[in-house]
């Protein structure tokens, strides 16, 4: 029986063959006709079950072929004669589990039953829901060998609206992704025929999506099948897939993950098995990579997305760049690591990652010591990146001894010879262009550039903060030096001089000769540090009351705020009057040298322009660094005591402002500061003690007629309320009395008057 059945199958599989070649299908529908009239004869009862496999699989190819011709009748007419149970639908609402068990592992037999019965008379609604639960069955389509994949999707996508209901939500994502994964075989790796269905598959994609019936990520599985097919119809490119691969892993969650992780993964590493990556390709493949490896719980199901990556394949198409990328993200087992270890080193250098190549070289140099590539690949990053020329030069010549006739290494030998004794010379080199290549603007530059040696890293815009020369005009110079050898631009230093230079230069700034001129010069070049009387008041004040700290006048600001740290933080032009403000008066903490306060005296000029424009740029440089600025207003008319009780009260009042926070910084100042000294106690009077204090200031009469005095202790504002009768009386000496008050009871804020009137 076995061979007969595979005679039988070797003569339909040969006019298959022969339909394809010529398209003419009337020899093929005759085999189909003469075989089943054959196979009707067979009783199956009497099949073994080796034989019965065989009997099952050579019926899928018939039913398969009839829907290949399109000759749906001769279908329908197969099923009749040998199966005419499936005839009706509603077999399959009866014994559920049993039917599975029998015809699951004939699942083409079953697809191609609906798909015939879809395009030659439609599915019934019995049928269709007979087709949801036959989808339920397949948790994959691998034995799926013989269906005609444009009729089932067509008819998947056709009757979707009422199969969907059999299932529920997570059953129909598991659906659409175990479809992913056939699709990919299906289409990917084979050529499917007549198929033309992208365009229908996208529509439907964005029309369910619309329903919001799936999730996010289900619906981007949903794309992810409309793309394979544009792929495997040639209208999208493969990396449009690749690329999709990582947008979906960036989208999906933990609960998706633990689900569906493990599915989809499968899915993907198919994809980048059959992959063929180009330099172009480095973008989609970056997201695949990044998507896969972040979160963890993401790495836990993914981390075999890239098990299939060919490091041969891919080094032979040039793929350094992704090579490298995938040596970084560790993608690569140990084993294939120590088996390329050339390969990765050569991409890892082609990718400018020169030290991770050089550190894989010296590793294969260890185990193979006269690799003669090795050797030469090694030396010039020695000589190239390094710059010991020395060294490369060693490597390069023992490359050349183990094999003479590489040109290359001939070559290598003779450019590093002519790079050292370049390297000699180079010094004087410099020294001449210094002098006799570059003018006085140049020169300036290289006195800038020595005086910002104190800057961790030295960019064009601190260049053009000391110096006249400004944007492209500053890079002109700037590239002109670069060019003369006299400076340099490292990467993590910025703008340097060549060490020649400097020494050059250096020897100009010498402080000594500025000192012997200012003492030989007779003339009166000088001037005090304060330009006002009101200035010197205000600095003795600061002293009296800050006397446990330095009080510096006319401090830049450049040096008492960290330019690198706020330069992110403002604008161009806020950073460029930074450079060059002070504030008037710091208040410097004697143990960590850390300001604490700054004030600055303002007057009337403060209300024209640019002083307004520049308070505005300063105020906002102090709120961005958190540094306090206490503005004073006051002119040479306020007297000492009048400008100290003015200075207290405004310091009082930013202690109290900060008393409530928490922060380092905050304690930090609390703690340099003696509250005591600007008049803030915690002991709060009696009401009886300020009634007696009351009548001392003001007198019987006022007394008399006061009718209370109550103290805000939260507030610590005194409020007291008067008979409007003793008004004019009262507001005469009204500033006297609040200062009385004010130093009496030092904690007191406020001092507010309340009017009664005694007549109704």
């Amino acid at each position: 029986m076995l061979n007969y059945l595979n005679s039988l199958n070797e003569r339909l599989t040969e006019e298959v063959q022969k339909y394809r070649k010529n398209n003419k299908s009337n020899n093929l529908k005759t085999t189909l006709e003469n075989i089943l009239s054959e196979v009707i004869e067979i009783d199956i009862s009497t099949l073994k079950k080796s034989d019965f496999r065989d009997y099952m699989s050579l019926i899928e190819f018939m039913t398969f072929s009839s829907l290949e011709i399109k000759d749906y009748s001769l279908g329908e007419m197969i099923y009749q004669k040998l199966f005419p149970q499936l005839t009706s639908s509603s077999f399959f609402q009866k014994d559920l589990e049993k039917t599975k068990k029998i015809w699951l592992s004939s699942s083409t037999l079953i697809t191609n039953y609906f798909c015939i019965q879809h395009v030659s008379s439609g599915l019934s609604d019995e049928q269709v829901l007979s087709l949801g639960t036959v989808l339920n069955w397949f948790h994959s389509f691998s034995c799926m060998g013989y269906i005609n994949d444009a009729v089932f999707l067509d008819m998947l996508i056709s009757t979707h609206g009422q199969w969907k209901d059999t299932m529920t939500p997570e059953q129909e994502t598991t659906f659409w992704i175990t479809l992913a994964e056939w699709m990919v075989r299906e289409f990917l790796m084979a050529t499917p025929y007549n198929l033309s269905h992208y365009d229908k598959v996208k529509t439907f994609y964005s029309d369910y999506k619309k329903t919001k019936r799936l999730t996010h990520v289900s619906y981007l599985v949903i794309q992810y099948i409309s793309i394979i097919i544009g792929v495997a119809e040639e209208k999208l490119d493969f990396s449009n897939l690749v690329d999709r691969c990582g947008y979906i892993l960036s989208q999906v969650n933990k609960t998706f993950c633990k689900v569906h992780g493990a599915a989809l993964s499968k899915v993907f590493s198919d994809v980048l098995m059959i992959w063929k990556p180009k330099q172009t390709d480095l973008t989609s493949f970056s997201k695949v990579i990044h998507g896969s490896t972040s979160p963890a719980y993401k790495n836990e199901y993914f981390s075999r997305i890239c098990t299939e990556i060919n490091l041969v394949q891919w080094f032979e198409s040039n793929a350094y760049s992704l090579i490298a990328l995938a040596y970084q993200h560790s993608f690569f087992s140990d084993e294939e690591v120590k088996d390329n270890l050339f390969k990765l080193a050569y991409s890892l250098s082609t990718a400018n990652l020169h030290a991770e190549a050089k550190k894989l070289y010296e590793a294969l140099l260890l185990d193979k010591p006269n690799n003669h590539s090795t050797l030469n690949n090694l030396a010039v990053i020695y000589r190239d990146k390094d710059k010991n020329f020395e060294k490369a030069l060693q490597y390069f010549e023992l490359a050349a001894k183990l094999d003479p006739s590489e040109e290359i290494y001939e070559n290598n030998i003779n450019k590093t010879i002519e790079i050292i004794k370049k390297e000699k010379e180079r010094p004087k080199r410099q020294i001449d262009n210094y002098f006799k290549q570059t003018d006085k603007q140049q020169k300036s530059i290289c006195f800038a550039l020595y005086k910002l040696e104190y800057l961790d890293k030295v960019t064009a815009k601190d260049i053009e903060t000391v110096s006249s020369f400004k944007g492209p005009y500053l890079q002109k110079h700037l590239s002109h030096l670069q060019k003369l050898e006299l400076i340099y631009n490292h990467p993590e230093q910025g703008w340097r001089l060549e060490e020649p230079i400097r020494d050059n230069v250096a020897s100009y700034v010498n402080p000594k000769l500025e000192r012997q001129i200012i003492r030989n010069n007779q003339a009166i070049m000088y001037r005090p540090i304060f330009y006002h009387e009101s200035e010197i008041n205000l600095y003795r004040v600061l002293l009296e009351l800050f006397p446990q700290h330095f009080v510096f006048p006319n401090m830049d600001l450049k040096t008492i705020i960290e330019v690198e740290k706020i330069r992110d933080y403002i604008s161009a032009d806020y950073l460029d009057y930074l450079f060059k403000a002070h504030v008037d008066f710091a208040i410097i903490d004697t143990t960590s040298y850390l300001p604490i306060l700054t004030f600055e005296k303002d007057s009337e000029y403060q209300d024209r322009e640019p002083q307004k424009s520049n308070a505005i740029k300063k105020n906002s440089i102090f709120q961005v660094s958190g540094l306090p600025l206490i503005r004073i207003r006051y002119n040479s008319a306020m007297d000492y005591e009048r400008l100290k009780e003015e200075i207290k009260q405004a310091t009082k009042e930013y202690i109290l402002q900060i008393s409530g926070s928490t922060d380092a910084e905050t304690r930090r100042i609390l703690e340099s500061i003696d509250p005591k000294r600007f008049g803030i106690v915690t002991a709060q009077p009696l009401d009886d003690e300020l009634k007696g204090v009351w009548g001392n200031l003001v007198g019987d009469v006022i007394a008399a007629h006061t009718n209370s005095i109550e103290l805000d202790k939260e507030q610590c504002v005194l409020r007291v309320t008067i008979d409007e009768s003793v008004k004019p009386v009262l507001e005469f000496g009204a500033d006297s009395i609040k200062s009385n008050l004010y130093q009496q009871y030092p904690m007191l804020n406020a001092v507010q008057f309340y009017w009664t009137n005694i007549f109704k």
